[in-house]
């Protein structure tokens, strides 16, 4: 089903192929086996690439569904289970940005508070320490640059990541519209 799910959803080329392959595996990976939005979806774009209209298509994929027991709610319901697949995988990414950020970011951000006070130490003693100074001061710039070279990684890959989601929320909740208007 990966490969059909990536027939499902476009990415419209704004996204991170890693991530939004992702996104798309977690969908898999809790898809509904029964007749859900995922096979109905599927079903109704096959229809639109035969050159029917979309609202015609949208009604023909629902009542060739019903014969097998799908209605509107069971839509709707699966619709609402893979929204929140999404909500999970972005309450995820939140916890796993934080611990990089712990990580990558605050953990430097430490270390340079310590050689700091260590160079205040230091200045107080004898001139013999000079040379320990000047090699502090070399650490503390290459972690300067580690952090912002980490934080434009964290950054990037946070805005990758709510790229990909927001494409996927906004098709969804486009076909929500969709289905809910057709269906009414």
């Amino acid at each position: 089903m990966y490969l059909e799910l990536k027939e499902l959803f476009d990415s419209k080329g704004q996204s991170n192929e890693k991530v939004f392959n992702k996104l798309l595996e977690a969908l898999k990976n809790n898809a509904i086996t029964e007749m859900d939005y995922l096979k109905f979806k599927k079903s109704y774009i096959s229809l639109c690439q035969l050159g029917m209209d979309e609202a015609i298509a949208a009604k023909s994929a629902f009542v060739t569904s019903e014969t097998m027991g799908f209605n509107k709610e069971k839509l709707f319901t699966s619709i609402h289970h893979y929204q929140n697949i999404l909500k999970k995988e972005k309450e995820a990414f939140a916890y796993a940005l934080k611990n990089q950020i712990t990580n990558n970011v605050e953990s430097k951000q430490l270390e340079i508070k310590k050689l700091h006070d260590k160079k205040l130490e230091n200045i107080a003693k004898i001139e013999k320490l000079k040379d320990e100074l000047s090699l502090m001061d070399e650490k503390i710039k290459s972690l300067d640059n580690d952090i912002k070279t980490s934080s434009e990684k964290i950054e990037d890959t946070r805005q990758q990541f709510v790229n990909s989601i927001s494409i996927l929320e906004e098709e969804i909740e486009e076909d929500l519209q969709l289905f809910q208007r057709i269906t009414s």
